[in-house]
């Protein structure tokens, strides 16, 4: 049977064999399985208005007016696919065996699960059911609120994580890895690059191994030639490189506090106008009488003070024995000192020092030292002595050789004589008791000591 060109209204039966209906406008009408009931039965370029299909079957369908649903059971939500599952309020699904039980919530991906609001998983067999939270790519995990994963085999457990890479590792709030099998282990930990590993709070690891072990550090860069990876050593440390390997700057380096720093061979520091650079004052206050062996540590000024009650000696001088290394030391003990040349009173000979003259140096009370340590000779170099000056002799009314002396009422006077076997001139007091004795009519003088006199 043929039906053209007719219009059907309020139709309950339309049966019939080889049915073909051709331009037909059919309302209200019910079909049964996708099909007209009937056998061989079609419709050929019609529409249709308010139809409901009940598993449908068709083919070239092409649909006017309001959106083509296929709801879930949970309101106005959408699933497509064998077994898919919507149940949430606008839950969105696409895939086979798939369940969306979240609000809001979107997946397309054959066995992939979503169970939080506003989550969203994308790919096959992952899971979201933290609130917020996004999983890209297979075999993916998110518990964690506000947490994104993008990559395969990454599990994210705790708030705020996000991951992209393979098999990466995040078991701390606020922690982020990318790069396969990357590890950010603590909260706020941040780990970039293949196998890179951030284990403390507010570690860093920057670069492929790179490992921060250490609170509040980074470890920054590759490893060497020789596999050794860039490594934290301690709290509060920012590790570049490793020992075999450079830093280079092609432009300026500026650095408030700094350590350790190695120039490149060839390079020149320069220090323009308005730059300084400066040492702290470093007291050592151990000096003491006898032989002393000083530690300088890693100081430039050092400043020797203690508690020493008569001249004492420096032999040796340890703590920070480089090449190259100078300091600068004033000698505040209130003593002299002297600085020994080569002395095995020193017992260590790389802590010896070697003096230009190759003698034994006098280093007064308020003086300046200057050394320098020499590996190739591994012996600490005197450069330079500044002393303070002795104060010179002098004296009031001196008498001078060849000069007369009168005494009007005298009870003391000051004289020079010599003692015998000595060369230094020495200075003594006319007293009572000393004898003295006038010759050549009072043109001279000579005064003899009294036998209670000691003449040292």
């Amino acid at each position: 049977m043929l039906v053209q060109w007719i219009g059907l209204n309020g139709v309950t039966s339309f049966n019939g064999t080889n049915i073909l209906a051709t331009n037909v406008t059919l309302r209200h009408f019910k079909l049964i399985d996708g099909r007209p009931e009937g056998t061989n039965a079609g419709i050929t370029n019609g529409y249709t208005l308010g139809l409901t299909n009940i598993n449908s079957v068709s083919s070239n369908h092409i649909n006017f007016g309001e959106a083509l649903r296929s709801e879930g059971s949970g309101p106005n939500s959408l699933q497509l696919g064998s077994n898919a599952t919507a149940t949430a309020l606008r839950a969105l699904i696409a895939g086979i065996n798939s369940t969306n039980s979240g609000q809001d919530g979107a997946v397309f991906g054959n066995q992939a699960t979503n169970q939080a609001s506003y989550g969203s998983v994308f790919g096959n067999r992952s899971s979201v059911s933290g609130t917020a939270s996004a999983a890209f790519g297979s075999l993916n995990y998110v518990s964690g609120a506000a947490s994104y994963a993008v990559g395969q085999a990454i599990q994210l457990t705790n708030t705020q994580q996000v991951s992209v890479g393979y098999a990466t590792t995040n078991s701390g709030d606020n922690t982020s890895t990318v790069g396969a099998q990357a590890q950010a282990a603590d909260y706020s930990a941040t780990a970039f690059g293949f196998q890179a590993q951030a284990t403390k709070t507010y570690s860093l690891a920057l670069g492929p191994t790179a490992s921060a072990t250490h609170s509040n550090s980074a470890a920054i860069g590759p490893p060497d030639h020789t596999g050794t990876a860039v490594a934290t050593t301690r709290t509060n440390q920012i590790v570049t490189g490793t020992a075999n390997q450079t830093l280079y700057v092609p432009g300026a380096f500026s650095a408030e506090n700094y350590s350790n720093l190695t120039a490149m061979v060839g390079s020149t520091n320069r220090f323009p106008a308005g730059s300084d650079i400066s040492f702290g004052r470093f007291p050592i206050t151990t000096v003491a009488n006898g032989h002393n062996t000083l530690n300088v540590g890693t100081n430039v000024y050092v400043d020797l003070t203690g508690s020493p009650t008569a001249p004492w000696t420096w032999g040796g001088i340890t703590g920070g024995n480089r090449d190259g290394k100078l300091i600068k030391v004033r000698n505040s003990t209130g003593w002299a000192t002297d600085i020994l040349h080569n002395s095995g009173t020193e017992p260590t000979a790389s802590l010896r020092i070697t003096t230009p003259t190759s003698t034994n140096v006098t280093l007064n009370n308020s003086g300046w030292a200057e050394f320098l340590y020499d590996p190739s000779a591994s012996r600490w170099q005197l450069v330079d002595v500044f002393n303070t000056a002795t104060p010179a002799a002098s004296a009031t009314n001196a008498v001078t050789q060849g000069e007369n002396l009168g005494l009007t009422n005298a009870t003391a006077m000051g004289v020079f004589y010599q003692v015998q076997g000595q060369t230094n001139v020495q200075f003594r007091t006319v007293r009572g008791g000393d004898l003295v004795t006038l010759t050549n009519e009072g043109t001279n003088i000579t005064v003899a000591a009294s036998a209670a006199y000691d003449q040292r």
